[in-house]
């Protein structure tokens, strides 16, 4: 597994903090020490693995710099510098980096696509070292939760207003197998359903969260859906399920567990398990069409399977210290192991927990199978 370190804290002035980032490679034979360690000038914000060439690994840090590594160059020669890099690349990303995507152009040309909080959403080749193209800037899009910050303003006004002003891109997502539709997460609580051929305007809008949105993520079955099914997390304290069809552009559904028992009536304090604070990371199952996991700023995890429950998450759990109490340091990633029952969580410490889960295994179905599931 890879993992990537910094300072968790965007705001952070403390330049002990500051001096670099650390791309570490573990494997579970030995938790205590990475197989492999690269450090980077600034904080790791995200990191990916190339699809078709495994050694490639991308990450994009707080400065608004892409890398990109060749772990088994880096391991082999012990050289940790980039493979290519956009450090001296005119019209970079001037801000944080939250995500970056391997898309499959061809049987052999893959490129990366990275969402930044500069709005601008760039794909990157490999050609000649780096070279960019811009696929899309966002703009702040009018958003029917969002009324009172307009009020009383003309409405021929407001929407000339609103086509100037860009908006921060948070997370970004193909489908699989498709190389040309993309769903982004912007921080004005909206996502948009873009397409790579057309960067000038999005083909559809989907509103419903009150927060920013932290992560989209396209169910892995998606070629298989008639109407393609996605999730997104938010600010907001809810997971949102939402069905890509033309002219569909709410939510089929809000995972928010509410507790499991009512309010005390002495106290009026709401039972404990309810969920109360920002999802910052979701994902879906690669192997159950109907199951995510999600993790919170309070600690907790959630696992749901939306056939068996979409009122409440299979499990909820937290890490517990020595005596047995609730531990709430905030999660901030979640990853599912593509062929063990294994569930990977990062957090604000700097810590990784893996997880062996049990009773989410299922029989081998068929594709048609995953389909009437979800």
């Amino acid at each position: 597994m890879a993992v990537g370190y910094g300072e968790y804290d965007i705001n952070c002035i403390d330049d002990s903090k500051l001096k670099h980032g650390l791309l570490c490679f573990y494997t579970l034979k030995n938790p205590i020490f990475p197989e492999l360690y690269i450090k980077t000038d600034h904080s790791i914000v995200c990191c990916a693995f190339a699809k078709r060439k495994k050694n490639f690994i991308a990450v994009g840090d707080s400065h608004g710099n892409i890398a990109i590594y060749d772990i088994q160059k880096c391991a082999t020669t012990g050289e940790k510098t980039p493979y290519a890099e956009s450090k001296k690349v005119e019209n970079k990303h001037n801000d944080i980096v939250w995500e970056v995507k391997w898309i499959s152009r061809s049987e052999r040309e893959e490129t990366l696509v990275s969402i930044s909080g500069d709005g601008r959403i760039i794909e990157w080749s490999l050609r000649k070292g780096l070279e960019l193209q811009d696929l899309y800037q966002l703009k702040r899009e009018t958003n029917p939760n969002h009324k009172d910050v307009y009020a009383g303003a003309d409405v021929e006004k407001k929407n000339g207003a609103m086509s100037f002003i860009n908006t921060g891109g948070l997370s970004i997502d193909f489908p699989d197998g498709q190389g040309m539709t993309y769903f982004t997460a912007t921080e004005d609580c909206t996502i948009l359903q873009c397409q790579t051929s057309y960067t000038e305007q999005y083909m559809e809008m989907y509103h419903g969260h009150t927060g920013p949105i932290y992560k989209v993520r396209c169910n892995p079955f998606w070629d298989d859906f008639e109407n393609p099914i996605f999730l997104t997390c938010s600010y907001d304290w809810t997971v949102r399920v939402w069905e890509a069809k033309a002219g569909c552009t709410t939510q089929k559904l809000t995972c928010r567990y509410k507790g499991k028992s009512k309010a005390d009536t002495t106290t009026g304090i709401e039972n404990e398990d309810q969920l109360r604070t920002q999802v910052n990371d979701i994902c879906w199952s690669p192997k159950t069409s109907s199951v995510f996991g999600s993790v919170a700023d309070d600690g907790r995890i959630e696992i749901w399977d939306l056939k068996k429950d979409n009122l409440a998450p299979l499990i909820c759990h937290f890490d517990k210290d020595a005596e047995g109490n609730k531990v709430h340091t905030a999660k901030t990633a979640i990853r599912f192991a593509k062929t063990l029952p294994v569930i990977m969580t990062g957090d604000v410490h700097g810590r990784v927990h893996v997880y062996r889960t049990m009773g989410l295994e299922h029989d081998q179905v068929t594709l048609q199978d995953q389909y009437k599931r979800l």
